[in-house]
């Protein structure tokens, strides 16, 4: 497999677009979670050529830059079937931040910040961050601390946000991934197949959805069945997890919506590992 993104068009993009649009609904991703729901109904209405990329088997970040071109346009002048159903939909989430205010005093800000972001290769994040905020630190800096830190692990980017100025306080990090995606057909055509699932079975889909969480209040533990090998800089951050300096604790985990082919495969996997993976069944269009 080359290092180039995976270009798929004509009826086999619409096969791929429908089964991945299938698992995210089937995927049952709670509010921890990019919208899959509206990823979706956007990817419903690709057209021409999407590329995936090699390392996800997921819509590139440039496609979705289609897509919410799209959307946009649609709004401008909606002047066919496609582009009233896209205006129907919210536009496509590429680096938009959220931010809720818990409470607040003359000095300082509690806040909860959540972070949509759409990777470089293609995996949908979702961050979400619990901290106290001097005052003078304002929600477009704090979209410039968190934008680039949501592709590192949950650990380093604690760090990365506990160590910024003007923070006080950090109780806890997630970052919730739609991060990998398989669709390998049984015939001649481009597969869809991320090193990190291990599939190469003709007729198998599966899309994964992992969670990292660092926070004061969680039980540690590692429940994800691809496990991982953490950088040196990550396994030092681990090992100062829950001391008097970064009380934190990190946990781990993996949840998969698979077809009757996959099923099998990655629950084999999931026992190898030890992991109590919960698995989604979808029926592959």
């Amino acid at each position: 497999m080359t290092d180039g993104p995976i270009v798929l068009k004509g009826p086999r993009l619409a096969r791929a677009l429908r089964r991945l649009a299938a698992a995210l609904l089937a995927s049952r991703a709670n509010a921890s979670f990019f919208d899959v729901r509206s990823a979706a109904g956007h990817l419903a209405h690709a057209q021409d050529e999407v590329a995936f990329d090699h390392s996800t088997g997921l819509p590139t970040y440039e496609s979705w830059a289609r897509l919410r071109a799209d959307w946009q346009l649609a709004h401008e002048a909606a002047s066919n079937e496609r582009q009233q159903a896209l205006r129907g939909l919210p536009a496509p989430r590429l680096g938009d931040l959220e931010v809720s205010v818990r409470s607040a005093d003359k000095r300082s800000r509690r806040l909860h910040a959540a972070l949509d972001k759409v990777a470089a290769n293609g995996r949908l994040l979702r961050l979400r961050v619990d901290l106290t905020l001097d005052r003078r630190v304002d929600d477009s800096e704090l979209l410039d601390l968190l934008f680039p830190a949501a592709d590192l692990p949950a650990e380093l980017l604690l760090l990365r946000v506990a160590n910024s100025g003007g923070v006080r306080e950090v109780e806890r990090v997630s970052i919730c991934a739609v991060d990998a995606f398989v669709d390998i057909e049984s015939s001649n055509e481009p597969a869809l197949a991320p090193l990190a699932l291990s599939l190469a079975a003709p007729g198998a889909v599966a899309l994964s959805l992992s969670t990292q969480l660092c926070a004061v209040d969680v039980t540690p533990g590692d429940n994800d069945l691809l496990g991982d090998e953490p950088s040196p800089d990550a396994r030092a951050v681990r090992a100062r997890l829950g001391t008097v300096a970064l009380p934190q604790r990190l946990y781990r985990d993996r949840k998969l919506v698979v077809n009757a082919v996959a099923a099998p495969l990655m629950a084999e996997h999931a026992r190898a590992r030890g992991a109590q993976t919960v698995f989604y069944r979808v029926e592959t269009p």
